[in-house]
């Protein structure tokens, strides 16, 4: 009668041990997810300051006042300013032309005395607040341009940068790291 009654009792230790060790490893696999969820926030938050993020501009060429009997020509110099928190390594800009686009705009306008040309550059460092002249056009063709942009980052991570436009200006077209940061950061939100 005794091992009856000493046999159950240890099934019902059993038992309340088995329970208890099995909330204990869920809880240890929720804190688990929550660090692993705590290190990929804050390994993106130390990339995302230390991440250079590059824009590229026109700006029109202001004429020289010590020239005014010479007739002014339409010129713009085409910068990559790094408005982000780190240094760009290898920066390679490349433009190509593209004829499909911007017919509308062409065909209202005079005929170019000069076509646009792709050209391509690299540049080792475009350091943070820097800005570095790529290129002066002299061309006053409407043509459609697209400029990409490739670099590194301090963790020798590869970003790539798409901008489209004509001399009137540019506009970012994609720009695939600053979206994953701002995925990350919605993830982040969602799982509060």
């Amino acid at each position: 009668m005794w091992t009856i009654i000493i046999d159950i009792l240890t099934l019902i230790t059993l038992i309340v041990t088995a329970f208890y060790v099995i909330k204990y490893w869920e809880e240890t696999q929720a804190m688990k997810r929550e660090m692993i969820t705590q290190n990929r926030i804050s390994s993106q938050s130390l990339k995302s300051s230390l991440l250079p993020v590059l824009c590229v501009q026109l700006e029109t060429v202001k004429a020289d006042p010590d020239l005014s009997q010479s007739k002014i020509q339409f010129a713009y110099d085409i910068f990559v300013e790094n408005i982000g928190n780190g240094p760009a390594f290898n920066v390679s800009v490349q433009r190509s032309i593209i004829p499909d686009e911007n017919k509308q705009k062409l065909a209202l306008r005079p005929t170019p005395r000069h076509k646009l040309e792709q050209f391509s550059k690299t540049i080792p460092m475009i350091g943070r607040g820097e800005r570095t002249k790529i290129h002066r056009e002299h061309s006053d063709s409407y043509e459609y341009v697209r400029i990409k942009v490739s670099y590194k980052d301090h963790f020798r991570d590869l970003h790539k940068c798409i901008f489209e436009g004509d001399r009137d200006g540019l506009k970012l077209k994609d720009y695939p790291v600053l979206q994953d940061y701002q995925n990350i950061k919605w993830e982040h939100i969602e799982e509060s």
